[in-house]
């Protein structure tokens, strides 16, 4: 398999045709979340105050609310790249932005094409929403912005039923944590996200440290 196309280096040794399955995904999403939940919480928690916080200033504030909402999914990513990797992290982990242009660069390109679909006819936006949700993993491991989107996609279509299955698990937990009074999302916000990067994780055989 060309792992090229992940934006992965090919001198790195990897399974044959990796198999993404439940257990691949799942097992070590709740396993890693198991060792690094105080420092995730606590970070994330951190970034939800500050954003609640300004967000209080009119217009102002809530654009710089936004950011920093924007700057905490692309941190999470980070995060669940690194502690999948085995690396325990610390609530440092979590404001170390070495990975943040690149993350940040490819979330802007896959709200992009989102938008572009919702404007087309709303439909298209869900599917390319559902197709790019991979695209931060992507760039975590070192892909530009506009081959992040496109791995993302690629590894959707080739594991449609666990694609999707992460997806709207994720989805769940996000909005689960959310209407707990807002900050439940800072215990299931990092779970989501390290079960996204589970699947990318399990769907490409990477097994090398993401890319800062």
């Amino acid at each position: 398999m060309n792992y090229s196309q992940y934006g992965v280096a090919d001198n790195i040794e990897r399974p044959q045709g990796p198999v993404v399955s439940f257990a691949s995904v799942y097992s070590p999403a709740l396993s890693t979340y198991g060792r690094n939940a105080l420092p995730l919480i606590a970070g994330t928690a951190i970034y939800m105050v500050a954003g609640i916080a300004i967000g209080l200033v009119p217009l102002i504030g809530w654009v710089i609310a936004s950011l920093i909402m924007v700057v905490l999914t692309c941190q999470l990513v980070a995060c669940a790249s690194t502690a999948l990797q085995g690396n325990r992290l610390t609530i440092v982990s979590m404001f170390d932005f070495s990975y943040l242009p690149r993350i940040l660069a490819a979330q802007f390109v896959y709200t992009a094409t989102v938008v572009v679909g919702i404007i087309l006819l709303i439909i298209p936006g869900i599917i390319a929403f559902v197709l790019g949700a991979f695209s931060a993993q992507a760039a975590a491991h070192g892909a530009n912005p506009v081959r992040a989107v496109t791995t993302s996609w690629r590894l959707v279509v080739a594991n449609p039923v666990h694609a999707l299955l992460a997806v709207f698990t994720a989805m769940a937990l996000a909005i689960a944590g959310s209407l707990f009074l807002g900050f439940g999302y800072a215990v299931t916000g990092p779970l989501a996200c390290l079960i996204l990067t589970a699947f990318y994780r399990s769907a490409t055989g990477v097994s090398e440290s993401p890319t800062p």
